[in-house]
C-alpha cells in the first residue's frame, strides 16, 4: 500500500496517528489509525480519497465514534 497522508493528534489526543493509504491491486483507500493500546487499519471501501482523509482527521481530533 501507498502512503497518501498522515495526521497527528495533538493535546489531549496527542497520542493519536493516522495514515491514509492507497491499494492499488484492490483500487480502495484505507485508514491506518493507532494510538497507545490501540491499532485498525480500516476499509473505505467504496469511498474517496477525501473521506479517507476526513476519517483520518476525524481520528486524530476525537470527533465522533472516535472521541474517549
Amino acid at each position: 500500500m501507498k502512503e497518501l497522508s498522515e495526521y497527528f493528534g495533538s493535546e489531549k489526543y496527542h497520542d493519536r496517528t493516522a495514515k491514509v493509504l492507497w491499494d492499488a491491486a484492490k483500487k480502495e483507500y484505507f485508514v491506518d489509525m493507532k494510538r497507545d493500546g490501540y491499532s485498525e487499519i480500516r476499509s473505505m471501501s467504496r469511498h474517496s480519497e477525501r473521506y479517507a482523509e476526513d476519517c483520518a482527521e476525524n481520528f486524530v481530533m476525537g470527533y465522533g465514534e472516535f472521541g474517549r
